[in-house]
C-alpha cells in the first residue's frame, strides 16, 4: 500500500472519530430543540396523551445525547447525567401508562434544567 493511501485512510478514521464525538449541530440549536421537545412533553402531559409524551421524551433523549455534556466542568456533567436519567425515567413512566409518574419525572427534569442553567450563568 502506498503511503498516500495510508495517510488518507488514517485521516478519514481520525475525522470520523472526531465527528462522532462532536455534536452534528451547533449547541445553541440543540438546546432549542431540547426546549421544543420539553414544551411538547408539557402539552401532551396536560392532554394526558402518554403515547406522545413517550415519543417526545425519546426525541429529547436523542437530542440530549447528541448535544453531549463534555467540555464543561464536573458539576455541569453531573447535571447532564441526571437530566438524561430523568428523561429516561419519564419515557418509562409514559410507556407504563403512569400519568402521575410522568408528571413527577417531568417536574424533576425541569428542576435539573433550571439548576444547570443557574450554574452555567454563574460561569
Amino acid at each position: 500500500m502506498k503511503p498516500s493511501f495510508l495517510f488518507i485512510g488514517f485521516t478519514g478514521v481520525l475525522l470520523f472519530s472526531v465527528s462522532a464525538t462532536m455534536p452534528q449541530k451547533p449547541l445553541n440549536e440543540l438546546m432549542k430543540l431540547k426546549t421544543a421537545h420539553a414544551q411538547e412533553i408539557l402539552r401532551y402531559l396536560a392532554l394526558g396523551d402518554l403515547e406522545m409524551v413517550k415519543k417526545e421524551a425519546e426525541e429529547l433523549e436523542r437530542v440530549t445525547v447528541e448535544a453531549g455534556f463534555d467540555g464543561k466542568d464536573e458539576e455541569y456533567r453531573g447535571y447532564g447525567r441526571e437530566f438524561l436519567r430523568t428523561v429516561r425515567r419519564l419515557t418509562l413512566e409514559a410507556a407504563n401508562g403512569n400519568l402521575a409518574g410522568a408528571y413527577y419525572q417531568f417536574s424533576r427534569m425541569t428542576g435539573v434544567c433550571f439548576a444547570c442553567h443557574e450554574h452555567m450563568r454563574g460561569k
